[in-house]
């Protein structure tokens, strides 16, 4: 059982089509699963775990193909760790290729951190994260808590390290109890196991030793055990799957001129507000039931503030994926403002570079300021993500924000920034809007780890607007 989310895949592996079914042992398993969204087959799973005399091995390897925004691109993710005979994670390394991106990290835990060790963007920075005595990697939870025992109402409560985000959480497990579950035309006795991690839930059916059988996780990912020929083909269709369009809201009504609208009123409706940020100064809750919010476009005001600003220090600082403290990001920074002392004048000046400098290209990897400012291309995550560390490089606190925007018809899930000039105005380096219009619904602020929280709302949203103009 395992943490599924959409950018975690990997490598074929040909070589391993030695048998027509999974091979099981308590010694290890192997399994090979078909990945599905929406009843579309779009790619394969391997995961193997070995048991050595004073270790263990697993190995996961996942590909995926996908429409995005109309073209089509292959992701392939590789993870392999050296376990602890308790299956608590030693070691790992971490690679996720997608057309010329590759993000490749390795990891060592050793007392309370994991030491990383991350490439990206043609550069190498190492840093220790806390995660804790012991942490496991989300390939092995089936595995380890039926070792523990699967009586059914029995709870877990595990520290679970996922290597896509580079952060630990822990993940809530509870036994629903026995259940026959028929795959491929064939009927399986399976455990069926529910598992909360980060605010999502999936439901896994797991054989005698733990392998998967079937797995379903948000937004509408299902994982079904095949062999590995059935694992390996691809669908006959040429005609790859939009997620980008797959998951979009269309509301009841139409926004004209979306771009000028200044003022939104609207209700958003099968939405859990657990972990969501949904109040600050720009956006308020009405009602929660139903949950509705009133979005106000930012007022600039007569901001006064000069460069480096001393206030929310927090967001002045570097990260693993907003290098702020890069080289290559100080300089080029530094030249685009060039001698501009006043904090907006300078914000909207970087906002402006990013906007034109920066193709938009759909792009399925993890981004990386480093990374973008090398291949000059990307979606939203890429443009605030380096607007977010060009900011922070000249002195701007800069934050990274998640949720919906409005775009022709209908809205889309997408990634913009907060500045902080006397208070934090909303501001979208993709659209080269500063301020952002009123159709950006926040619902979360943060890099990897709290933007994974919003998948739990994917497929399932629906939006209802009361007034905007």
């Amino acid at each position: 059982m395992r943490k599924k989310v959409i950018l975690y895949l990997a490598p074929l592996l040909l070589s391993l089509l030695c048998s027509a079914k999974p091979k099981r042992s308590i010694e290890g398993f192997e399994e090979w699963l078909g990945v599905y969204i929406k009843n579309q087959k779009v790619g394969f799973s391997f995961t193997s775990l070995k048991k050595y005399p004073d270790y263990y091995k697993v190995k996961n390897r996942m590909k995926m193909r996908l429409g995005v925004m109309g073209t089509s691109q292959e992701l392939l993710t590789t993870l392999e760790g050296k376990l602890y005979p308790d299956l608590s994670l030693k070691d790992f390394y971490f690679d996720l290729v997608s057309r010329e991106h590759r993000f490749r990290v390795y990891g060592l835990h050793r007392g309370k951190d994991i030491h990383l060790k991350i490439e990206t963007g043609g550069k190498t920075t190492e840093q220790d994260i806390k995660v804790g005595d012991k942490v496991y990697l989300p390939v092995v939870l089936g595995v380890l808590i039926t070792k523990e025992g699967l009586k059914p109402g029995k709870r877990y409560r595990l520290n679970i390290f996922d290597p896509t985000i580079l952060s630990s959480a822990i993940a809530e497990v509870v036994v629903d109890g026995k259940e026959e579950i028929e795959i491929g035309g064939k009927t399986y006795k399976a455990t069926k196991v529910h598992s909360t991690l980060l605010g999502m839930t999936s439901t896994t059916w797991l054989d005698s030793i733990g392998a998967t059988l079937k797995e379903t996780s948000p937004p509408g990912i299902v994982m079904v055990r095949q062999s590995p020929e059935e694992a390996l083909a691809e669908e006959s269709t040429q005609v790859y799957l939009d997620i980008i369009s797959l998951f979009s809201i269309k509301p009841d009504i139409e926004i004209d001129n979306p771009r000028e609208c200044g003022y939104l009123k609207l209700r958003l409706l099968n939405i859990d507000t657990t972990l969501l940020d949904l109040e600050d100064n720009t956006q308020h809750i009405l009602s929660l039931h139903p949950l509705t919010l009133e979005i106000k476009s930012a007022e600039l005001g007569p901001f006064s503030l000069t460069l480096p600003i001393k206030r929310e220090r927090r967001f002045l600082r570097p990260s693993l994926y907003i290098q702020s403290d890069d080289p290559e990001i100080k300089r080029k920074a530094k030249e685009i403002i060039g001698d501009t002392k006043g904090a907006t004048e300078a914000a909207e000046k970087l906002l402006d570079w990013v906007y034109r400098n920066i193709e938009k290209r759909a792009t399925a990897s993890v981004p990386s300021a480093v990374d973008v400012l090398k291949t000059r291309e990307g979606d939203c995550n890429e443009h605030s993500i380096l607007y977010a560390a060009l900011c922070r490089a000249v002195g701007i606190p800069a934050k990274i924000v998640v949720g919906l925007v409005y775009l022709n018809d209908a809205f889309y899930y997408h990634a913009w920034n907060k500045v902080y000039l006397g208070e934090w105005i909303p501001v979208d380096p993709t659209f080269g809007e500063f301020p952002a219009d009123a159709t950006h619904i926040k619902l979360k602020e943060g890099e990897l780890e709290e933007q994974a929280k919003v998948l739990k709302v994917v497929g399932n949203l629906k939006i209802k607007i009361a007034e905007y103009r």
